[in-house]
């Protein structure tokens, strides 16, 4: 008789489930972010430097503009500027995701080669590529919340660059995400 009544719970259980009310959340929300928020812009820009001969031509231990200048898309005018000086201003408030790489060989007594990227003049981030004693690609990544004309800056010393690379194997790309 124990079992007919446990079989009895069971089916009543199971009965009372099927049947129940379903059970829909009260906000959409998980930590404190909608979930069905969704970026309402994104828009790229991609350019391939252009400026090699500066660093090979020189032994300065300063540090010089890489210049992305050979605009290769910028799918918004409105929200990226590229200055004379080879900066990118970004026009409109967001957050960027930059990419920039360039392609060199450094001279015999450098240890490395190396690139910052500015925001306003500050330093957010900085890579170095070894040397090889031959091609070495120094590249670095930054996802960054910018304000309206935030303006990005890259650098590299020309003292260890005996040779470098325009165009494609020297390329700054960044997506902007609209907030």
């Amino acid at each position: 008789m124990h079992g007919l009544r446990m079989w009895g719970l069971a089916l009543s259980l199971l009965v009372g489930i099927a049947h129940a009310e379903p059970v829909i959340p009260q906000e959409n929300t998980r930590q404190g972010i909608l979930l069905n928020e969704v970026p309402t812009r994104v828009e790229a820009f991609t350019s391939w430097l252009t400026n090699a001969a500066d660093f090979t031509s020189s032994s300065s231990s300063s540090h010089l503009k890489l210049k992305y200048t050979n605009v290769r898309q910028n799918s918004a005018l409105d929200v990226f500027e590229l200055q004379t000086d080879g900066s990118l201003r970004i026009l409109k408030a967001g957050v960027v995701s930059l990419s920039a790489s360039y392609d060199a060989i450094p001279t015999s007594g450098a240890r490395y080669v190396e690139m910052m990227i500015l925001i306003n003049g500050a330093i957010v981030a900085q890579s170095v590529g070894a040397n090889t004693g031959d091609w070495t690609q120094v590249a670095t990544h930054i996802n960054w919340k910018v304000e309206p004309n935030d303006t990005l800056t890259l650098l590299a010393r020309p003292s260890g660059i005996a040779s470098m690379d325009n165009g494609s194997w020297s390329v700054l790309t960044v997506k902007w995400t609209s907030r």
